[in-house]
């Protein structure tokens, strides 16, 4: 009966085969007879693309790579995940039989558990490579769109960097909620080792020592989230630019008087997830420091050492999972914002009202995020790094070229404290070419300010240059657009 199966099983793919081959050899035979048999897409690539799909695409996604499509990961890592998965569970049917060969119900269900899971995962791809199918056959593959940050942030969250350290919110722009991952997982994995390999053996000092570690450990990692905080609490910082004086004046208050305890503000800022971070932190290292020197000797044994332990571990680990779990289900169905996070503070002043205020950039300006999630802009024109506030005031820029950091109110101003030999007539027309416009030279100029805009000029022109190579060399794609040196001369 097996071989029966088996034979009609290729008998079934071979005639799949061969009717796919007649149908193709039909189709050729029709153009050949009308005479409109000619290559549209079958380029030296388009065969390419077809044979990596063939031969690699189901386990490598290789048809995907040919093309320069990043999602050929995806398909490596549920293969990958999806093979381990059933391995262990052939492990667990080979190593945990009886002599009668029957199962412990225990290892029985992981068995069926690491089964299904691994089918899911090693199906995935597959289905993924058949949809693939009509496009690659069409040669259409490489124009099809794929977002680049979506899927970046995707191979991250299937990848240990994801479900360990929680990466994916990184690359998202959040730079808040990977720490708890992070942190759960450091202290975690010191409790899981600490019971399993001492506290239910009841090697008493090693189980002290344990404690210890995994309680200093939770103590470090909140002294750190406090100390990452420090210097945004500094004047002339980025978060004194976003808030008025008096709010800046509560967030200082709040970091020097609940900063270590709960991250009082954090929360008053609107990130709730640093202050959870802080209280699970302050009370894991809590308990384990009070288990070690309180509930771990050679009277009590390691009891509730490994109670403590076990349930600590167990109880961060089910946390991370399930918030990645979570993350995963929302990132797969698209409900991610995929364009970061920023402060917010409870300004009293509306959203549509702090945009009306906030210094315009120009349009060339490109708009990058630090990793606390605040905008800053790049001039390509100067090599300036310009951040700008919220109210439309105390903005400020970095010079490199000059090595000098000036603060500012408006683009005029900017560019009369930067401008050389400034002497208070603020060139009125430095603030329209600052905006993207163009002003007609003053025909009462004399031959010294010519002298000096030609030189203004080369400089400027040097700079571009600069920026253009840098950005052919490591983004190609933002490169200056062009006719920006002459837009930007005085």
């Amino acid at each position: 009966m097996a071989q029966l199966a088996v034979t009609s099983v290729e008998a079934v793919l071979l005639a799949l085969a061969g009717g796919a081959l007649l149908l193709g050899w039909g189709r050729d035979l029709c153009g050949v007879l009308h005479g409109t048999l000619v290559p549209m897409r079958e380029g030296h690539m388009y065969w390419r693309v077809l044979y990596a799909w063939a031969l690699l695409g189901h386990p490598l996604g290789a048809h995907r790579m040919a093309v320069g499509h990043g999602t050929w990961k995806i398909f490596a890592i549920c293969n990958a995940y999806g093979a381990l998965l059933l391995l262990l569970a052939e492990g667990a049917v080979r190593l945990q039989t009886d002599a009668a060969g029957n199962l412990d119900p225990t290892d029985e269900a992981t068995m069926l558990f690491c089964d299904a899971l691994g089918s899911a995962l090693m199906a995935t791809p597959l289905v993924m490579w058949l949809r693939d199918m009509r496009h690659v056959l069409c040669g259409t593959l490489s124009l099809r769109p794929e977002d680049a940050v979506f899927y970046s942030a995707v191979v991250t969250w299937l990848l240990p960097s994801g479900y360990l350290a929680g990466y994916h919110f990184r690359i998202l722009g959040r730079p808040f909620d990977y720490q708890v991952f992070s942190s759960f997982t450091l202290v975690g994995g010191i409790c899981t080792v600490g019971w399993r390999q001492f506290a239910r053996w009841g090697a008493v000092d090693n189980t002290y020592l344990s404690c210890l570690t995994a309680g200093a450990a939770a103590g470090a990692l909140n002294v750190l989230r406090f100390l990452q905080d420090l210097p945004e609490m500094r004047k002339g910082s980025v978060l004194q630019r976003e808030l008025s004086e008096g709010q800046f004046r509560t967030v200082s208050v709040l970091f020097w008087s609940t900063g270590l305890l709960i991250s009082g503000h954090q929360l008053w800022l609107g990130h709730p997830v640093a202050t959870f971070l802080s209280l699970s932190l302050n009370a894991a290292a809590g308990l384990l420091l009070y288990v070690a020197m309180m509930r771990v000797d050679a009277l009590q044994g390691t009891a509730d050492a490994t109670m403590a332990l076990g349930g600590l571990a167990g109880l961060m680990f089910m946390t991370t999972m399930s918030w990645w779990i979570w993350d995963g289900v929302k990132l797969l169905r698209g409900k991610v914002v995929t364009s970061g996070e920023r402060v917010v503070s409870k300004d009293d002043m509306d959203e549509d009202t702090a945009t009306s205020v906030q210094l315009k950039p120009p349009a060339h300006w490109r708009n990058y995020k630090t990793p606390a999630g605040h905008d800053y802009y790049f001039d390509p024109a100067t090599e300036r790094i310009h951040y700008l506030s919220a109210t439309g005031s105390n903005n400020y820029a970095i010079d490199p070229m000059r090595n000098t950091a000036v603060g500012y109110n408006s683009l005029r101003e900017l560019e009369a404290k930067l401008a050389a030999g400034y002497t208070g007539e603020a060139d009125a027309e430095s603030d329209d070419e600052a905006d993207g416009e163009s002003a007609p030279l003053s025909p009462s100029k004399d031959a010294s300010h010519a002298a000096q805009k030609g030189c203004k000029t080369s400089v400027k022109g040097i700079a571009g240059k600069r920026v253009r190579i840098a950005a052919e060399g490591g983004r190609g794609d933002e490169s200056p657009p062009g006719g920006l040196e002459a837009a930007q001369t005085v």
